[in-house]
């Protein structure tokens, strides 16, 4: 069972689902209306939680991008699919 902050399933679901990679720290900052820090600490617990990793960026070694693993992506459909099943009463 994951352990995620809302804020960590927001990067993880704009991650799966918005087709605007690669995602810096600051453009997913700026694209979730949250401060950097927060981002970074929604970034380190979907890391720890083994559904992200950060690379280097090609062009920029000072930036770090961010990218779902086969895990991420996962999560990521349960997570949709769960939204849309019917509430039960």
């Amino acid at each position: 069972m994951h352990r995620l902050t809302l804020r960590a399933v927001a990067v993880l679901l704009l991650l799966c689902y918005n087709a605007e990679p690669p995602w810096t720290m600051a453009s997913l900052s700026v694209k979730l209306g949250i401060p950097q820090g927060a981002t970074s600490y929604a970034l380190d617990r979907l890391a720890a939680e083994g559904l992200l990793r950060r690379v280097p960026h090609p062009s920029d070694g000072r930036v770090r991008l961010a990218l779902l693993t086969q895990s991420g992506r996962g999560l990521c459909r349960k997570l949709v699919t769960a939204s849309k099943a019917p509430e039960r009463a």
